[in-house]
């Protein structure tokens, strides 16, 4: 197991890629990513499951866990389980289970969330304005 300091980039196309440490992933599709704060930029993988945050940015992923906060911006991902918070613009999800609060701005879509602290107000606005 590599060393929870290293950072670990990958491109192309990989099965698995798990790491002590913080995993990217740039322009690459992956089968499964396991590690500390996991990026996912413009690039496509299966199953996430990260001890801290999960930044998804013009790419996507399958099911996710994550140990603290997950932001989508332009992107989407399976169902999630996120033990932070939630922020999402210009991307969606399927169901998610949010510990923290969820922020569901613009542009974005969600499925079903459930969170015991407040939703965002972006969510409020966006919805009203799909029923108008």
């Amino acid at each position: 197991m590599d060393q929870p300091n290293e950072e670990h980039t990958e491109q192309g196309i990989l099965k698995t890629v798990e790491a002590a440490g913080d995993v990217t992933v740039e322009r690459a599709l992956v089968g499964v990513v396991n590690g500390r704060d996991v990026t996912i930029t413009q690039a496509g993988a299966g199953p996430i499951a990260a001890q801290g945050d999960v930044n998804i940015q013009q790419g996507g992923c399958g099911p996710v866990l994550v140990g603290r906060d997950l932001t989508i911006r332009q992107g989407g991902c399976g169902p999630a389980m996120v033990r932070g918070s939630l922020s999402i613009e210009q991307g969606g999800t399927q169901s998610v289970l949010v510990a923290g609060p969820a922020t569901i701005g613009r542009g974005a879509f969600v499925g079903l969330v459930a969170s015991p602290a407040r939703i965002g107000r972006d969510f409020i606005i966006s919805r009203i304005a799909r029923k108008a």
